[in-house]
């Protein structure tokens, strides 16, 4: 049974914040649109895999049914429908920071 995947609004905009990032740091327009196509590539599998990711630490976040999957130094971060047969990346965020914080926050 393979399910959709489908990113929210914040999601794309998590990758488009990366991107930039990326593009200043680097001065690569390649590095920086490879970078985020790795990242959006790294969640295909959940089509077939929905609860493959990992849970976070805090327990708050695996209450709201979160799960995350690593990909370099950035963590995806999704929620799975089960009735709709959809998977929701809800947050790529970099893993070196608060993003415990940062998901509360926007919650």
């Amino acid at each position: 049974m393979s399910y959709q995947i489908k990113f929210t609004a914040t999601s794309e905009q998590d990758l488009r914040d990366i991107g930039f990032h990326l593009f200043d740091e680097s001065k690569s327009p390649d590095i920086a649109l490879a970078y985020v196509a790795r990242l959006r590539s790294c969640v295909k599998h959940l089509a077939a895999f929905p609860d493959s990711g990992s849970n976070p630490h805090d327990r708050f976040l695996i209450r709201l049914g979160y799960k995350f999957i690593p990909e370099g130094d950035y963590l995806t971060f999704y929620k799975v429908a089960e009735s709709a047969q959809t998977v929701y990346i809800m947050a790529v965020l970099n893993g070196k920071t608060d993003y415990v914080r940062t998901l509360k926050k926007r919650l």
